[in-house]
């Protein structure tokens, strides 16, 4: 049984970025519509003191440091280990777009 330096196997870790992931999207609801059902003040507080990184920069903020990549490095393929939250906002906008061009939602 393979573990990662946390000690977790594969099966475990896929579950705690599951966990994590939507973790973030109930925040993101949570700040969009100032309520929800899943996610709350005490628990944003609890997630933040324990280190939880969620993505706070909006679109526009994300538009801005992806500029100011291309002005330094002259490319948008932005390196997972130089920056993994631009490089994931990325990602999702290629994949965004994509689906625009094929029609899908």
């Amino acid at each position: 049984k393979s573990t990662n330096p946390d000690g977790l196997d594969k099966q475990e870790l896929r579950r705690l970025r599951a966990w994590s992931d939507q973790q973030r999207r109930h925040h993101r609801h949570w700040v969009r519509c100032n309520t929800s059902v899943f996610f709350t003040q005490e628990k944003y507080d609890k997630l933040k003191d324990a280190g939880f990184q969620f993505s706070e920069l909006s679109w526009d903020e994300q538009y801005k440091k992806l500029k100011a990549y291309k002005n330094t490095h002259t490319t948008l393929k932005v390196e997972k280990d130089h920056d993994e939250d631009l490089y994931k906002w990325v990602l999702k906008q290629r994949t965004a777009l994509r689906r625009h061009f094929e029609g899908k939602p």
